[in-house]
């Protein structure tokens, strides 16, 4: 049985596949609501992904690493993520845009810096799961 249902503003398809399964069935959420900001909503979904790109561990993963720091570092990247939606509506308010030129000099610093060559960053990055492309945005906010 499939059932289309409106609940604040959202259209949720709901399906009883499952021989036994009726409409009172307890379900699992897949995605819910952990933060709003400024009327931008932060999903659990995003967080957890938030936590893979951050620790390279899957929230189900680090919490089996260590059950009692999982909290706090979830609290952490739930903060940063916070921070970063804040920060993106300051710049949009005031209007700050970053030229390719200002992005550039930012990657040849941090080569400088750390001494590195292009390639060298990017197999570190990629060490660390991030694309090139991603880096560069990273860079530009």
């Amino acid at each position: 049985m499939i059932k289309w249902c409106r609940v604040a503003g959202y259209c949720l398809l709901l399906a009883w596949v499952a021989p036994g399964l009726t409409p009172h069935a307890q379900a699992e959420p897949v995605n819910r609501v952990v933060a709003v900001v400024n009327n931008e909503v932060i999903t659990s979904y995003e967080l957890n992904k938030k936590i893979k790109e951050a620790t390279g561990f899957t929230p189900e993963d680090l919490m089996k690493r260590d059950e009692r720091a999982f909290p706090e570092v979830r609290k952490q990247i739930l903060e940063l993520m916070i921070n970063e939606k804040i920060t993106e509506a300051k710049i949009r308010e005031l209007n700050i845009k970053v030229s390719q030129k200002q992005i550039d000099e930012s990657v040849e610093n941090v080569k400088r810096e750390n001494q590195l060559t292009q390639e060298q960053l990017r197999s570190r990055l990629q060490g660390e799961g991030l694309t090139w492309e991603k880096y560069l945005e990273r860079m530009k906010m």
